[in-house]
C-alpha cells in the first residue's frame, strides 16, 4: 500500500501498519518482517505537547495520534511504564532505581547508541519489576 503525506492517518488502518509501512523499501518483495525490522520501528514512544513521539533505532520522529490510540492498536507488544510513556519489552536493557526514582534503559545493544531513559510512575514500578524479573531483563539499584 501507499503511505499518505498527510499529518492524518487514514481511516481503518492500524497505528502498527502505518508506522511499519516506513519499512518497505528496506525489505525484499514478498518478505516476512526481520528481527531488524521490528528493532528499527520503534523502541518507546512518549506522548509531549499534543504529540506523541516514536523513539526508533534511526532517531525520533513524531506522530499526530494519542498514546491512547496507539497502545489500542500495538495491544501487548508496548507496556504502559508512566503515564506520558508506551515501551517495546524487547529494547528494555534495564531497570535502575535512582533515590526513589525507576527508569528504564531503553534501546539496543547492537547499535551502539546511548540508550534512552524513561520514567517509570511509581504506581507500576513493582508490576513492572515482577514482570522482568520473569523476563531475566537486568535490574540495577544505583
Amino acid at each position: 500500500g501507499l503511505l499518505p503525506q498527510s499529518p492524518l492517518a487514514p481511516e481503518g488502518i492500524a497505528v502498527a501498519d502505518l508506522v511499519g509501512r516506513g519499512r518497505h523499501p528496506h525489505q525484499r518483495l514478498l518478505s516476512r518482517w526481520s528481527t531488524r525490522d521490528y528493532e528499527v520501528v520503534a523502541q518507546a514512544l512518549e506522548a509531549s505537547e499534543g504529540l506523541t513521539l516514536v523513539h526508533s533505532g534511526r532517531g525520533t520522529f513524531d506522530v499526530d495520534l494519542s498514546l491512547d490510540t496507539i497502545a489500542a492498536s500495538f495491544g501487548e507488544e508496548f507496556l504502559r511504564v508512566h503515564r506520558n510513556w508506551l515501551v517495546s519489552e524487547p529494547h528494555i536493557l534495564e531497570l535502575e532505581r535512582e533515590g526513589g526514582e525507576a527508569a528504564l534503559l531503553v534501546g539496543s545493544r547492537a547499535s551502539g547508541a546511548s540508550p534512552l531513559r524513561v520514567p517509570v510512575a511509581r504506581d507500576r514500578a513493582g508490576s513492572l519489576r515482577a514482570r522482568l524479573v520473569d523476563d531475566g531483563i537486568g535490574i540495577r539499584r544505583r
